[in-house]
């Protein structure tokens, strides 16, 4: 069995890097979070036409449309950060999201 000096581990663990990613990743799902309950309302708003029962249904579809969208963008921003660079592309995704949060919070 071979020993593992864990200090030598822990001081090569990328810390600063890992806790830029985190903040990153959880900026965008606490954003998403805070977005979700106004879909009903944002959805009553935008199609005053709908009945009561139909806007839960428009509602859900605008959150899985929004889920698709992150799944199939997912493989250009990845192509783009290996083009571009890791950084700038988390950079401007962390302002999209700063921006369309504030803009749907002006809503």
């Amino acid at each position: 069995m071979v020993g593992y000096n864990f200090g030598v581990l822990w001081r090569e663990f990328p810390v600063k890097q890992v806790t830029v990613l985190g903040v990153l990743l959880a900026s965008g799902s606490i954003a998403g979070s805070s977005r979700q309950p106004f879909l009903p309302f944002l959805t009553h708003d935008f199609f005053p036409y709908l009945k009561s029962n139909q806007i839960g249904y428009y509602a859900g579809f605008l959150t899985s449309a929004t889920f698709v969208g992150t799944f199939l963008g997912c493989f250009m921003w990845g192509r783009l950060s290996d083009i571009i660079g890791r950084r700038p592309i988390l950079l401007f995704s962390a302002t999209v999201i700063l921006l369309s949060t504030v803009l749907v919070g002006f809503r």
